[in-house]
């Protein structure tokens, strides 16, 4: 119970305090209100799972808190998870993971992924597996190896049945409706694509993900077999894939946790109590050095109230144009199109931009100008801090 309330209280704590950040959670917020919808175009990003439950939610309420709970109880649930499988030490190594923390606390595919793969290697499962597959692309199958050795003495055809019941319908049905455009942009844009591009911020070093886990500590003493070879694996896939993140590296965490939660228990199991008070010293002074870096700061408060005027200006079905980087907070708490000059700030354009006579534009005064070198009238309607919206004359 303990460890229960502990887990509320760092999750749920101000979750609804901050609107949408970019890019995540306002973007996957915004195709789940739109049925699978982004920015008026189809959305083969990811597979559906999220947005549809999303979407389901988004029924009942469009507030930020609650759009955020289904991934935090998913944490919540995965937190608990690894609590009944190494017991507290381990749940308060998982609570005291910076990453996982401040992932938790946002709408993000990653947190559901790394709650199916841990159930699936846990208990052997081709069913979590199958909800792996239907949250991300292809992360699920840096998780088959431990399961292909869970499964080795067992009713692995069972297992194999459960998965493709649940991967499989909803890939088929796109392929047939969808043809083409399944393939061009979900399997070969967004999947094959994803596995050989490099993030130009990170870079492709393959120890990057050695140094991502400077937060978290490794002890490989005493290990089931199936924990390594999971850990192994995805570390391995992911060093060796081009594109680098460290969210990405979220699923192993739970695992690592139960690795260290095991062996801190083996180390005090005269004295177990000593070894959950050092634990819980440990996490207490992670949590408070890094608290700035799980704490979601607000970063998009001025973005969303801009987009939220906008909205009150026009009408359904008409298009807004952004001259700023904050597309899905745009999308999202306008509830429309958003046509994007550009993206950066920093970006400059010469050419002559025509835009319709009463279009809005979101800008903002550091690039005010160059706007009005390409858009022959505006007049200022908003200001929100140094964002503004401005109407083609």
């Amino acid at each position: 119970m303990t460890i229960f309330l502990i887990s509320l209280l760092l999750l749920f704590w101000d979750l609804g305090k901050n609107t949408l950040t970019n890019w995540d959670e306002a973007l996957l917020a915004a195709v789940a209100r739109g049925g699978g919808i982004w920015n008026g175009e189809r959305w083969w990003y990811e597979p559906p799972l999220i947005t549809w439950v999303l979407g389901l939610m988004s029924q009942v309420n469009l507030g930020e808190w609650w759009l955020r709970s289904f991934g935090t109880v998913a944490a919540l649930v995965l937190v608990m998870a690894v609590y009944k499988r190494a017991g507290a030490m381990a749940a308060i190594v998982l609570l005291s993971t910076i990453e996982f923390l401040f992932r938790a606390r946002q709408i993000n595919v990653d947190i559901p992924l790394s709650l199916w793969l841990f159930l699936a290697i846990t208990y052997k499962s081709g069913f979590f597996l199958g909800l792996a597959a239907m949250t991300k692309r292809m992360s699920w199958l840096l998780a088959v190896p431990a399961l292909v050795w869970v499964l080795r003495k067992k009713n692995w055809q069972k297992e194999l049945a459960l998965f493709l019941v649940i991967a499989l319908p909803w890939h088929v049905f796109s392929y047939l409706k969808y043809g083409q455009e399944f393939i061009d942009k979900y399997l070969l844009g967004f999947t094959v694509g994803k596995l050989t591009s490099v993030n130009p911020v990170t870079g492709n070093s393959a120890l990057f993900y050695v140094t991502a886990l400077r937060h978290g500590l490794v002890a490989l003493l005493k290990v089931q077999p199936v924990y390594l070879i999971f850990v192994a694996t995805y570390l391995v896939g992911l060093s060796f894939a081009p594109l680098k993140a460290s969210w990405y590296m979220l699923p192993i965490y739970p695992v690592l946790a139960v690795i260290i939660g095991s062996f801190l228990a083996d180390l005090f199991k005269k004295r177990l109590w000593l070894g959950i008070v050092l634990a819980i010293v440990i996490a207490g002074f992670n949590l408070l050095k890094w608290r700035q870096e799980w704490l979601v700061p607000q970063t998009t408060a001025h973005q969303a109230s801009l987009a939220r005027e906008a909205k009150g200006l026009t009408q359904t079905g008409d298009m807004i144009y952004l001259d700023d980087d904050y597309l899905p907070v745009a999308v999202f708490y306008s509830q429309r199109q958003i046509v994007p000059l550009r993206f950066n700030r920093g970006d400059r354009f010469a050419e002559s931009l025509e835009l319709p006579n009463g279009s809005l534009v979101m800008t903002n005064q550091e690039t005010i100008g160059n706007l009005n070198l390409r858009v022959k009238n505006t007049e200022t309607i908003k200001q929100v801090n140094d964002l503004l919206l401005v109407q083609v004359k």
